[in-house]
């Protein structure tokens, strides 16, 4: 494959480096990155994936010039003007790894793994695929659904034993469903990567949600890693932030990334995931300033970034009001990271019909009420 691809509009390294696992009950699915939309092959394994028909068939369209159906949120992040994980990844490899070669290798470069759905939280726009917390209160919401596709199984995660298939691994990305820190499914994989070829040139990245403090043996194995990067996801702050990731206590949620400030290994980057939608857009100026104040350098003086990441599926927020976007853009207008993202949404005069419906409903499950905590930004809506 020639570098003539890389001016191709569907091109992205992570078609060519990366491979993401995702595992539910019933199927393990397999994408180029956690970003993709759907799945490219299921149920077979590791190296069968990588090297298989469907993998081929998705470089060959984008030599054709072609887009790739499964990566829609880059390209509309893009054109709104965001930085896409398409973006990141082109980052990532021509200048932090220097290695720009897209040869496809016979073993990936690069992974996204889940661990399972497994966590402690069940955050509003969540759901039972991704967190077993939520299970009960979906069999309430949906009390026709099979639950036992969500139940939580400790081995459900694709295990990679074979150390050759992990060779040529330079950067990890353990995500979602379920907090990755609660499986000791990250530490197994490291530790394999580690027998394989070692951790000195592997970059690891974690999303978690702040609630659990990793033990003397994780620091000691992130150490011996090029870099670790922890991405928090924080929504909003005090009472809302409490709304949106049910279970967690904000000061306690604080205290803990404090101790992560306090406790990390030199070679560690923090950043802020924020994902933003229905529950939170009018509050993000207040999450800036909080983030600004209180948490926007490590110990050893690197920035802390802040990401705006839109959510997805029912918490999606697509359009606003002529008049809402007016009153986004006037209180936005002092911070240039949130007015951005305005771009994305669209302006229609209809109603939120299916937001709250399923808001009033959660609400009633969990004894909450959204339109009262957040009245002024109800009333917009």
């Amino acid at each position: 494959m020639t570098d003539d691809i890389k001016s191709q509009p569907g091109f992205c390294y992570d078609i060519f480096k990366n491979q993401d696992f995702w595992s539910t009950r019933n199927t393990i699915g397999y994408n180029h990155c956690c970003n993709y939309d759907g799945y490219i092959a299921t149920d077979i394994t590791p190296e069968q994936a990588w090297l298989g028909a469907e993998h081929f068939a998705i470089i060959d369209s984008v030599a054709r010039g072609e887009l790739v159906p499964g990566c829609h949120n880059c390209y509309r992040a893009e054109q709104a003007g965001l930085v896409s994980r398409r973006m990141g990844s082109k980052e990532l490899y021509e200048n932090y790894h220097k290695d720009a070669d897209i040869t496809l290798t016979d073993t990936p470069r690069a992974l996204d793994y889940s661990v399972g759905n497994l966590c402690n939280l069940k955050c509003t726009m969540c759901g039972p695929s991704n967190s077993s917390k939520w299970i009960s209160d979906w069999a309430k919401l949906y009390p026709n659904t099979n639950i036992d596709n969500f139940l939580y199984r400790k081995d459900q995660y694709v295990k990679i034993d074979d150390l050759e298939y992990l060779k040529n691994i330079r950067s990890v990305h353990f995500h979602g469903g379920g907090d990755p820190l609660l499986s000791d499914a990250h530490v197994k994989l490291l530790q394999n990567i580690e027998a394989s070829k070692g951790l000195s040139d592997v970059r690891v990245f974690y999303n978690i949600n702040a609630t659990n403090r990793v033990s003397d043996d994780v620091l000691d194995l992130w150490s011996r890693c090029d870099i670790v990067e922890l991405y928090f996801s924080i929504d909003d702050v005090e009472d809302r932030f409490e709304y949106q990731r049910t279970g967690a206590l904000w000061q306690d949620t604080v205290d803990i990334m404090q101790w992560y400030h306090e406790h990390m290994p030199v070679n560690h980057l923090f950043y802020i995931n924020c994902t933003w939608g229905y529950l939170n857009l009018y509050y993000l100026d207040e999450l800036y300033n909080w983030y600004k104040e209180s948490f926007s350098e490590n110990r050893l003086g690197d920035p802390v970034k802040l990401i705006f990441q839109k959510c997805l599926g029912t918490y999606s927020l697509d359009w606003v009001s002529a008049k809402t976007m007016q009153v986004l853009k006037d209180k936005f207008k002092p911070y240039p990271e949130i007015y951005g993202l305005l771009a994305i949404l669209d302006i229609q005069e209809k109603p939120h019909t299916t937001f709250w419906d399923i808001v009033s409903r959660t609400d009633k499950i969990r004894n909450l009420n959204f339109r009262n905590l957040c009245s002024e930004w109800s009333k917009l809506l």
